[in-house]
């Protein structure tokens, strides 16, 4: 009730200063959205007014709306498609690229390894690997008498431009008592290696302090969003960036903060510039501890978090948090406003922004609690400030008693929303009119969807798991489904299932959506498979790693079907080697890296990437190894 009559009086206080004329100059610093950070003295105060429960478990609800200054929404147009035939990582929105640890321009294929970044020229299946450059090799552990220093180095994300590759890699360094108490983190940082892909020269590398949340590129505009966190006592280690061997700490003026929230650590947002001349700029936000969900459109960033405030009976509340940054004509950020919702986000495709609206899908709650909503925003300008105003939601109905959303995709004015409990219910909502979203209709399967990815037109493959009529999932499932009839959606045909048994499967591609290989022009999916086996006393790996492609053809009973598979334990085994049931466990442990990574297909021609190997295979009605080329660091001649 007090919130809702804050908002009352903001609005009017909004109105009134519409009315009378007053022009933005007249409007003080706070009423803007965010303020800046004046002192030193009051850095401190509101890092320090944080208690020792919020700084890990959350923070204040936000008081009110929040808006920043109208400007103007020029986005640079999303990336033209390239005429090569070579599949892409698989994204969220068209025209955002997301970082990976593989990558292909249809002439080379870059890939990322721990400690190392390498690049192979590939030809109608052959392959020769011509560079590799690695991450500072003097990490190490180091012991005193009284201390004991971590340091940690690995490259996590990689991108490509007509003029560059980017690998991105993670730094960690912190200092213990030899006891393992931690006394000091010291060096955590993002790095960004920017390389010439005629040259393979390192054209420059920036340091960014904080830990990475996640990256997007816009054609040659590269943004990350980190978290730097401050553990001194002084509250005097703010965001810093480190060019050429030069350190820049952030004046504290140009640290933002939302009023009446709390501060728990600093967000970065940086951009990147891959034009002929690289640079770097960073935006500050003093703000929540994390991030829950981050969202990107070729418009927009959105950050979410939760929330908590504490009753009057003394228990917890919990809201989200949305913030937003649109991208000026520049590629630049800046604040777009701020909105709340109830209930946590699943994942990243459980948001999306389309024709100027924002949705999201949440749950709060769980068992017999739990609710289901969507929420559909729109940035509004009041008083030459921006807000993100609930404009319709769905809050009944979607869902039975006790179910919680497992996956959604949105495309476009429809959405598909599966909840699960014992039975799959998948929804089909209607956007078309954002002020009054409706449920369509559903489907009820066993198991449930954890990714949805669309399929051609009006088709949804679902990547989940099957699962009895108590709940309990008994294999890994693949599924299509035809939404044409938005009234009553089909599956088409029967699953996929791999039953565990006596064994348990897995993919990543079930929660790791980049994991998925997708080719429409071939009609095939595809991703990496590991098993487990029960050995009368606990679940073990053992060596059985393959990367499983799959052709789609909806006339068939199964439309999805195995079509080629690939293994590289087999072809990192030594000649002759045989394994007892005994040495599978050790086996596997000392061939890690011959897990298959990510695959891509160029022409005709498929191309497997492992730690320790790269494959191609000519495709056909059966899949014929054209190559296999080892990864040897040992060749000073490639090394950057």
């Amino acid at each position: 009730m007090i919130r809702k009559l804050f908002l009352f009086v903001v609005l009017i206080f909004s109105f009134l200063l519409t009315a009378c004329g007053l022009n933005q100059s007249h409007i003080l610093e706070t009423e803007l959205g965010l303020s800046s950070i004046q002192s030193q003295k009051e850095l401190q105060e509101k890092l320090n007014s944080t208690s020792y429960y919020w700084r890990y478990y959350g923070s204040p609800i936000l008081d009110g709306i929040v808006g920043a200054t109208a400007e103007d929404t020029n986005v640079p147009n999303g990336q033209e498609e390239k005429s090569s035939d070579y599949t892409t990582t698989n994204v969220q929105v068209e025209g955002v690229d997301e970082g990976d640890r593989v990558k292909t321009d249809g002439d080379r294929i870059y890939s990322l390894n721990n400690n190392a970044v390498k690049v192979v020229d590939v030809n109608e299946g052959h392959m020769e690997l011509v560079f590799i450059d690695y991450l500072n090799e003097d990490i190490s552990n180091q012991e005193s008498n009284y201390y004991y220093y971590y340091y940690s180095n690995y490259f996590t994300e990689l991108y490509l431009t007509d003029q560059y590759f980017i690998a991105i890699f993670a730094s960690y360094s912190a200092r213990y008592y030899i006891d393992w108490m931690p006394l000091e983190t010291s060096g955590t940082y993002t790095g960004v290696r920017i390389y010439d892909k005629e040259t393979f020269d390192l054209v420059e590398e920036y340091n960014i302090s904080g830990s990475l949340n996640t990256s997007r590129l816009i054609e040659d505009q590269l943004y990350l969003i980190l978290n730097h966190y401050d553990y001194s006592e002084e509250r005097n280690n703010w965001p810093w960036v480190k060019v050429d061997g030069v350190t820049t700490t952030t004046p504290l003026n140009d640290i933002k903060y939302l009023p009446n929230t709390v501060y728990e650590s600093y967000t970065v947002i940086a951009k990147v510039t891959l034009q002929d001349e690289v640079s770097l700029e960073t935006d500050v936000l003093l703000g929540p501890s994390y991030w829950q969900q981050i969202y990107v459109s070729q418009q927009s960033i959105y950050l979410t978090t939760q929330q908590y405030e504490e009753t009057l009976l003394g228990n917890y509340t919990q809201t989200g948090l949305l913030v937003s940054y649109l991208f000026n004509e520049s590629g630049s950020v800046f604040f777009g406003g701020a909105g709340s919702f109830k209930g946590n986000i699943i994942d990243q495709f459980a948001m999306d922004e389309y024709d100027g609206y924002m949705r999201i899908a949440t749950t709060e709650g769980f068992r017999e609690t739990a609710m289901n909503r969507i929420y559909v925003f729109e940035r509004q300008i009041i008083a030459d400030q921006y807000y993100l105003i609930v404009v319709g939601k769905i809050d009944k109905g979607l869902g039975k008693p006790g179910e919680t959303i497992r996956s959604a995709r949105f495309n476009e004015e429809q959405a598909t929303i599966v909840t699960f409990l014992q039975t799959d219910p998948l929804y089909v909502i209607d956007l078309s009119n954002p002020t009054t979203p409706t449920i369509s209709g559903q489907l009820e399967i066993p198991g449930f969807s954890t990714y949805q990815h669309p399929w051609k037109e009006n088709y949804i493959i679902g990547l989940g798991f099957d699962a009895n009529e108590l709940g309990q999932t008994t294999g890994v499932k693949l599924s299509l489904f035809d939404i044409t009839d938005a009234e009553n959606p089909v599956e088409v045909g029967k699953s996929l299932v791999f039953p565990y048994y006596e064994s348990r499967i897995y993919t990543n591609a079930l929660y790791d959506h980049k994991a998925l290989f997708v080719d429409p022009n071939h009609d095939c999916i595809g991703m990496t498979f590991q098993s487990s086996r029960w050995n009368y006393t606990t679940y073990y790996y053992a060596p059985e790693s393959k990367f499983v492609m799959f052709d789609v053809d909806l006339t068939r009973e199964y439309p999805i079907q195995i079509l080629h598979t690939v293994d590289h334990f087999e072809l990192g085994q030594k000649p002759g080697e045989e394994l007892e049931d005994s040495e599978e466990l050790v086996y596997f442990y000392w061939n890690y890296n011959y897990v298959i990574d990510r695959a891509v297909r160029i022409d005709n021609y498929l191309y497997v990437i492992s730690g320790n190997l790269m494959t191609s295979h000519e495709l056909g009605e059966e899949l014929t190894t054209v190559e296999i080329l080892p990864f040897d660091p040992a060749e000073p001649d490639l090394v950057g």
